[in-house]
């Protein structure tokens, strides 16, 4: 009834601030200076930028870093700054990797990585694993 609903909306949000308190004491106590940490979701609840009762597929994707030229470059890729995403603001699930891939070689490869990367919004295609 009324009663288990509560209780279990009580203990998914208690498990929610759980994982987020752990999240946070783990980034808190990590002296690195860039630090990157993806988080992908298993599925999105409505936004304010989805029209009410639009059902979608897409999965939210944060991006945590201490590095300041780490996230000018997914804010570059389209990202947002905050939780919620700009309105149509949407990637493959294929381009993902191949975003994460080219925003490390960007700050941290050296001169061949940082030429030979790049960002594949819709993910490699196999015309361009052969060459």
């Amino acid at each position: 009834g009324t009663r288990e609903i509560a209780e279990y909306r009580a203990s998914y949000f208690k498990s929610v601030e759980y994982e987020f308190r752990v999240l946070t004491e783990f980034i808190e106590r990590d002296p690195s200076k860039d630090l990157l940490i993806i988080i992908v979701g298993d599925h999105q609840p409505r936004l304010e930028s989805n029209a009410p009762g639009e059902v979608t597929l897409n999965t939210p994707v944060h991006v945590l870093t201490t590095d300041p030229a780490t996230l000018e470059l997914f804010l570059e890729a389209g990202a947002t700054k905050g939780m919620m995403p700009k309105p149509g603001a949407t990637m493959a699930h294929e381009g993902l990797f191949s975003l994460i891939v080219w925003a490390m070689a960007q700050a941290h490869g050296d001169a061949v990585s940082k030429v030979l990367g790049r960002w594949s919004p819709d993910g490699a295609q196999p015309s361009g694993l052969y060459r």
